[in-house]
């Protein structure tokens, strides 16, 4: 049996073979796709390059000619371009038995219709809120961008309603763009926490060293609010906190927040590793830290929260997507509120006890989260899936 299925990556083709640039996304990434399926298409927006460029990561979407995901290129979206992708989505789908759309994105809502077109049934993975991403991305979007805006979640609800299954990433999700029916409702996260993800509860001693360890886990990109917290870390620096800020992850904001640390003089208390894929390096980190911050500005339900409460992590985040979901008033903030994110860094840096205590709650209340526990669900939302196009 063969998937189809979307993905907002974008590809390039060097050499004959697909890569993710960026490196967002690999080939093992997206076997979680197939599930019971044997293999996969997947169809995504794609660039031809000469060459790889230096300082760029790419990643292997495929796996030689045997491998059970093959890569459908369409082009950048445009009126010149809009038949052929027409032609490739129509080609793709006599090859699938099944199909998914990955929302929020425009190849997601580009196939979407072709199915719909189509009378196919289809399933839906929601891993966002469009309207709130989209805002945070434009900031300060004009009148035909908020048109825009009006017109794509629209369609987004439309998709959402039509669909024989939907996977949500959190029960905000699932409230703001239900189906038609309650029992198409799949609500798991995208973490896999296995056996070996799982940490152990911190003693009190562990939050006394100094000095105190922010982490921040996550693509660098403007919706994920990195310049929000290096103004945090500016804010406790001005009253003599002991703190130090160590950001992981790469993308199109690493210069901008490199830059942002030597203006804001804080190349002593911010140390930026860049990208880390490493599992038991990045345990490591987590480990050794005090305290995950995830001052985002719009989310699903960010992995690494539940990943940071599997090792026993204590976390703070933003009130938006699903985190109030897992996290309490005392650990949530207002996005992009610099000077309660400070206040609840200090608050918490001056209660080793407590944080202790925090530590093994976060610890059992990630077991829902745990492969084993979500499994069941994703199974049961990929065999509505299936099922409903054997009907067809």
């Amino acid at each position: 049996m063969t998937v189809l299925f979307t993905h907002e990556i974008h590809a390039s083709k060097i050499n004959g073979n697909y890569y993710n640039r960026g490196g967002v996304i690999n080939h093992n990434a997206l076997l979680v796709y197939l599930n019971t399926c044997q293999k996969g298409v997947l169809i995504t927006r794609c660039i031809e390059e000469d060459d790889f460029e230096k300082g760029v990561d790419y990643l292997p979407l495929e796996m030689g000619e045997n491998s059970p995901i093959r890569i459908v290129p369409i082009k950048e979206f445009s009126f010149r371009n809009i038949i052929y992708n027409i032609w490739a989505v129509n080609k793709a789908l006599k090859a699938a038995d099944c199909y998914l759309i990955r929302l929020p994105g425009l190849t997601g809502i580009f196939v979407g219709l072709i199915l719909i077109l189509r009378c196919k049934n289809f399933g839906v993975e929601l891993a966002g809120d469009l309207r709130e991403g989209l805002n945070e991305v434009y900031m300060k979007p004009s009148l035909i961008k908020r048109f825009q805006f009006s017109i794509f979640e629209k369609i987004n609800k439309f998709l959402i309603k039509m669909a024989v299954a939907v996977g949500y990433r959190s029960k905000a999700l699932s409230l703001k763009y239900p189906n038609r029916f309650v029992e198409n409702h799949y609500i798991f996260s995208g973490a896999q926490i296995l056996p070996n993800d799982i940490g152990i509860s911190r003693d009190y001693l562990h939050f006394t060293i100094k000095p105190f360890k922010l982490l921040f886990l996550g693509r660098l990109s403007p919706e994920k609010g990195l310049d929000c917290l290096l103004k945090v870390i500016k804010e406790l620096k001005n009253i003599n906190l002991d703190i130090h800020l160590t950001v992981i992850g790469d993308g199109n904001q690493f210069n901008h927040i490199k830059n942002s640390v030597i203006k804001l003089k804080l190349g002593d208390s911010v140390t930026l590793k860049g990208k880390i894929t490493e599992k038991e390096m990045l345990h490591q980190y987590m480990d050794n830290s005090h305290l995950l911050i995830i001052p985002s500005l719009t989310e699903g339900m960010p992995r690494v929260l539940i990943e940071a409460m599997a090792r026993g992590m204590i976390v703070i985040g933003s009130k938006v997507g699903g985190i109030p979901e897992l996290l309490t008033d005392e650990f949530l903030f207002e996005a992009g509120n610099v000077s309660a994110m400070a206040d609840k860094v200090k608050e918490l840096s001056n209660k080793p006890k407590y944080l202790s205590k925090i530590s093994q709650q976060n610890l059992i209340l990630s077991e829902n989260h745990w492969f084993s526990n979500l499994k069941p669900i994703k199974d049961a939302f990929w065999e509505k899936i299936i099922n409903k196009n054997n009907e067809a």
